[in-house]
């Protein structure tokens, strides 16, 4: 299971997730996309803005609600992407081995944009392309760096103007689009407002 967490699960993991399943990346793999929150406002429907954003992209987040992310699906999950570091901290304090396979959205982005090697998930089974995945981002993240310059966090955009829910949008496309290009599927573009 491939699971996207952010703090209220009703904008940027929503999204994250929805463009994610949307590329089809590792198609008849049996590989399951959830998404979840660290403080789910559990039953609530995708934000009105983010819901838009992502009909602009060709993703329909009408039927989501809102879901508490469990102990049980950190610890079940082959690959947790986070939309800060911060939530990222919270899943391991929650899971320690969680430490192992889970990243932020934007840093797993970082390290397929910077790397010197490219991962290739053709010489792989599709589960086994996830587990190589993994192995392969913590393989080349301490190379492409940490540090200041790397902000690795997604902008928070609940309850902020559409500006901001843009800002998150272009930051989840561009990471997500990496993510989708690295695992060989549909390719997932910016579309900007009209």
């Amino acid at each position: 299971m491939i699971l996207f967490v952010c703090e209220g699960n009703v904008c940027r993991s929503v999204l994250a997730a929805a463009l994610f399943r949307a590329a089809d990346p590792l198609p008849d793999s049996g590989i399951e996309v959830r998404d979840a929150g660290i403080n789910a406002l559990v039953g609530e429907p995708a934000d009105p803005i983010t819901a838009g954003i992502g009909r602009r992209l060709g993703v329909d987040l009408s039927a989501h609600r809102a879901h508490q992310v469990t102990t049980e699906e950190i610890a079940e999950a082959s690959l947790i992407l986070t939309a800060t570091k911060a939530i990222r901290s919270q899943i391991v304090q929650t899971y320690a081995p969680a430490i192992r396979y889970s990243y932020s959205i934007r840093q797993v982005g970082r390290v397929l944009a910077h790397s010197a090697h490219t991962f290739d998930p053709a010489a792989w089974g599709h589960v086994e392309a996830l587990t190589a995945f993994v192995q392969f981002v913590n393989q080349e993240r301490g190379p492409v760096g940490r540090g200041p310059g790397a902000d690795d966090d997604i902008i928070d955009p609940y309850g902020q103007p559409v500006r901001v829910h843009e800002i998150a949008a272009q930051q989840i496309v561009s990471s997500i689009g990496l993510l989708s290009d690295a695992f060989q599927g549909s390719r997932i573009a910016w579309v900007p407002a009209s």
